[in-house]
């Protein structure tokens, strides 16, 4: 906690400050008010903590040390989650979206499910921030741009960048200099009858689905997802949703 001082001026313009932290330990009462709210709220956070989505075999890896910087599963899982959503609405085939991308950044827990069970608390406390989901198109040239920009850290960046992909096989030559390191991309075609793997067309476009933090807010410094994509399409549901909704389906 830190308790400030503050002065303003007439206009509401902040003139002076000063601050100092406050150290909350076990002298400081707690305040009552508080306490009585928090005794509101907690039997839905409980449920929320404890109610299974669905289950899973298989530890959700969520390591930063792998999803900033390579594929990890539980970035397989997220991505898988947003093309499944789609594919589930979708007219056209099998879908129209068949590409899927996600921050590795945005992956902030491993979960290992007990007795395997997966539980919506869980999921929140991994994928936490609620980014909408949005479909999107891009032409290739500028879908190779977006799979460099998240490979381009030499270590000054978080690396949060790094995208997690659904719908796409990509190689990288980490041993290239930044915004060069894409040696080849397949995309899987989405309004066919098979869906297959072939290399990315620089020229055609391509639909994705992602997330407002990536496509609206340029997170992690995604700005050609949301400059230079077109036909974007806000979804119902956000990324835990999503996922969530895929677990319990799947």
């Amino acid at each position: 906690m830190r308790r400030l001082n503050l002065t303003f001026d007439d206009n509401g313009d902040l003139t002076y400050f000063a601050g100092q932290p406050e150290l909350l330990d076990g002298f400081v009462p707690q305040d009552e008010d508080v306490l009585r709210m928090l005794d509101k709220y907690r039997p839905k956070i409980d449920e929320l903590n404890t109610t299974p989505v669905g289950k899973c075999k298989v530890i959700l890896d969520g390591d930063s040390a792998r999803c900033r910087h390579e594929e990890c599963n539980f970035g397989n899982l997220i991505t898988d989650a947003f093309v499944f959503y789609k594919a589930s609405v979708s007219v056209e085939k099998w879908t129209e979206a068949p590409i899927g991308l996600y921050n590795g950044g945005g992956i902030r827990n491993t979960i290992e499910p007990v007795n395997g069970d997966v539980t919506k608390g869980e999921l929140l406390g991994a994928i936490p921030f609620g980014s909408q989901i949005l479909t999107l198109k891009l032409n290739g040239s500028n879908l190779i741009k977006t799979l460099e920009i998240g490979a381009r850290s030499n270590g000054e960046t978080s690396s949060g960048e790094f995208l997690q992909v659904s719908g796409l096989r990509v190689v990288y030559d980490m041993s290239k200099p930044p915004m060069s390191r894409v040696v080849s991309v397949k995309a899987r075609c989405g309004i066919c009858n098979i869906p297959n793997y072939e290399d990315i067309d620089p020229n055609k476009n391509y639909t994705i689905v992602t997330t407002s933090f990536l496509s609206v807010d340029s997170g992690d410094g995604h700005y050609i997802l949301t400059e230079q994509s077109f036909d974007r399409m806000t979804e119902d549901l956000n990324d835990v949703d999503t996922v969530a909704w895929y677990i319990e389906k799947i």
